[in-house]
């Protein structure tokens, strides 16, 4: 009941970040934490205490649902239904969805036999590892589809090769730890290039405006806008209809 409730109300944080943060950040900001609470409960069971061991496997346990309901639990699905192409994203889903069970039911069925074959804290272990190769596959496998149309998520997954993005993925990591300057934009699809350039025409003609605005105004004598004006104060103006 514990851990459910747990996977309850800690996935409400992915309903506010999933579209702001973006999928990619959340995979890698939540899986170094579900290496760490792995191996808190791999250093729990290798220390064979009675005392504390117990309760320290019970937090490392707690900590891994904690960070596994608002990345690894719901991201995986939003992030299959938008990157699959729209003919066949019915089928691909329920690819998808069988997967996922298959390796539920596998990692459920294979549990007793590893406890029994590498111990508990082993198999932790072996999990905890392979936490940290999966932080790595989201690195260099996995872009970032965050406010993109469908149309835009299409032209990422055909257009961009998988060596141009693990480039990408690098140099953004060292700009990340303040080793390189920032990497430009890999990818834009047709919709946000258009939308670009959309905008800076619009920029450009406000700038030219601006510009014909201010040469007009220079052009007219300070003194000649003076006789304007005292000829529409004075009272043998008349009214100037408009």
């Amino acid at each position: 009941m514990g851990f459910g409730l747990i996977n309850f109300f800690f996935a409400a944080p992915a309903f506010f970040t999933i579209d702001t943060i973006g999928r990619r950040t959340l995979l890698l900001c939540t899986f170094p934490f579900l290496t760490i609470s792995h191996f808190i409960t791999t250093a729990a069971f290798a220390a064979k205490s009675t005392t504390a061991g117990p309760y320290v496997a019970l937090v490392g346990m707690y900590l891994f649902g904690i960070f596994y309901s608002f990345g690894e639990g719901p991201v995986p699905f939003v992030y299959a239904s938008e990157s699959m192409p729209l003919y066949c994203r019915e089928q691909a889903m329920a690819l998808v969805v069988s997967i996922n069970w298959l390796f539920n039911w596998l990692i459920a069925f294979s549990g007793p036999w590893m406890f029994g074959a590498m111990k508990p804290a082993g198999t932790f272990a072996f999990y905890g590892v392979w936490c940290i190769i999966l932080w790595f596959m989201i690195l260099f496998l996995v872009p970032e589809t965050r406010l993109l149309k469908l149309e835009e998520i299409d032209f990422v997954f055909d257009k961009v090769k998988t060596r141009q993005f693990r480039r990408h993925a690098l140099q953004s990591l060292r700009w990340q730890l303040d080793i390189d300057d920032k990497p430009e934009r890999l990818y834009a699809g047709p919709e946000t290039r258009v939308r670009e350039e959309r905008e800076q025409a619009n920029h450009t003609r406000r700038e030219r405006h601006s510009g014909i605005v201010a040469s007009h105004a220079a052009d007219v004598e300070p003194k000649e806008v003076a006789v304007v004006s005292e000829h529409l104060r004075s009272p043998e103006s008349g009214s100037i209809s408009v």
